[in-house]
């Protein structure tokens, strides 16, 4: 009983951010590829396209080579580095290298739902074409997610 308001309190607060917030629709299509190298380690590329016509702008993006590490079955530890390309019709347009590392706890159940936090550090190298200059900074980032099989 518990578990059920903690999950309706949860939703109702992501709406309520969600509604406050100014929402445009983002189309995504990715195709990901996982290989095993030896034991827990695996390799793993990802290729993307993102349009977002309200937001006048799509995103071309590869996040290649990947390493996924499972230490145990709850934790697994990410490498990464994902290359961007924005094209922005109203606005000069951008690259992004953005190298990180990052840390996924899940907890598995019986029903086979896998709820998991997956926190990462990103250090971002933009491009800009506009003013043909590279900026930088580093950010935390933190997803929170739901695995339901179907």
């Amino acid at each position: 009983m518990t578990f059920r308001w903690i999950v309706t309190g949860l939703l109702y607060f992501s709406f309520g951010i969600a509604a406050r917030a100014q929402i445009t629709n983002e189309y995504l299509t990715t195709a990901n590829f996982y290989h095993p190298i030896k034991g827990s380690l695996s390799g793993y590329g990802q290729l993307g396209y993102t349009r977002n016509p309200r937001g006048d702008y799509g995103n071309l993006y590869l996040e290649w080579p990947g390493l996924t590490y499972t230490y145990k079955p709850w934790i697994q530890f990410w490498l990464a580095t994902r290359y961007t390309y924005t094209n922005n019709e109203t606005i000069p347009n951008k690259a992004e290298l953005r190298p990180f590392v990052g840390v996924k706890f899940i907890l598995h159940t019986k029903q086979k739902v896998n709820f998991y936090d997956y926190a990462r550090y990103e250090y971002h190298a933009v491009y800009s074409h506009g003013t043909h200059d590279w900026s930088s900074f580093g950010r935390v980032r933190n997803r929170l997610g739901v695995e339901i099989p179907l």
